[in-house]
């Protein structure tokens, strides 16, 4: 596969079962590739049978990327509820795997491509690119709407279109969400919240940002 030298492919997902739950903790995954053809524009399918779950074990085991993945786990029912979540759990997602390359001796690479699914406000994308350039020489946020791809949808079925990044990180938060590795393995819940790819978030600081912009908007 191609590489694109210098850029680092980012996807930001969540397990969305906030309706379904009430007592089930939220997913969110963000997925990494350096892979230039994990940013293209292509048709999927939203089902997640047995065919996508194969797919995703054999894109995070190539052995020609070096593809990877975090994840965080949301407890609190006021966190789980913000939206779009993404506006507050991207970035420490994104900096717990640069940090834990760092401590692998392995270089970042100097920009970023980070494509999220669902809505993002101007000053959501804003903030997730000021706050990750202290990180990257260029960083390009793009959020993928799901309403948008409706037109794709009616011509080829249940199909959605967007970047393998995106993807691979639905599928993952499905999977994790319903208790099963990356690579299918079953996961229990001890296993889940001690995963070495979680990122342990503190909720009560999330939920001081969530405050915080409530403030602002009534201001």
């Amino acid at each position: 596969m191609k590489k694109e030298l210098g850029y680092l492919l980012a996807g930001i997902d969540e397990s969305n079962h906030i309706s379904e739950y009430a007592n089930h903790a939220e997913i969110v995954t963000a997925v990494f590739s350096p892979e230039a053809l994990d940013g293209t524009y292509r048709a999927y399918s939203k089902s997640r049978d047995e065919e996508r779950i194969s797919e995703l074990k054999e894109w995070m085991q190539s052995k020609e990327a070096e593809r990877d993945y975090r994840f965080a786990v949301l407890t609190n029912m006021e966190v789980r509820r913000f939206q779009p979540i993404a506006a507050i759990v991207t970035v420490p997602l994104i900096k717990a795997y640069l940090e834990s390359q760092r401590q692998a001796q392995i270089t970042p690479p100097e920009n970023l491509r980070l494509f999220v699914d669902g809505l993002l406000s101007a000053e959501h994308r804003d903030y997730i690119t000021k706050t990750l350039l202290e990180d990257f020489e260029t960083v390009m946020v793009r959020n993928i709407i799901k309403r948008d791809r409706i037109a794709a949808q009616r011509r080829k079925g249940r199909k959605l279109v967007g970047p393998d990044v995106i993807k691979m990180a639905d599928i993952l938060a499905y999977q994790l969400y319903n208790g099963y590795e990356s690579n299918g393995q079953i996961l229990s819940p001890g296993q889940l919240f001690n995963h070495p790819k979680r990122v342990i978030l503190n909720e009560e600081t999330l939920l001081e940002l969530i405050k915080e912009e409530r403030r602002k908007k009534t201001s």
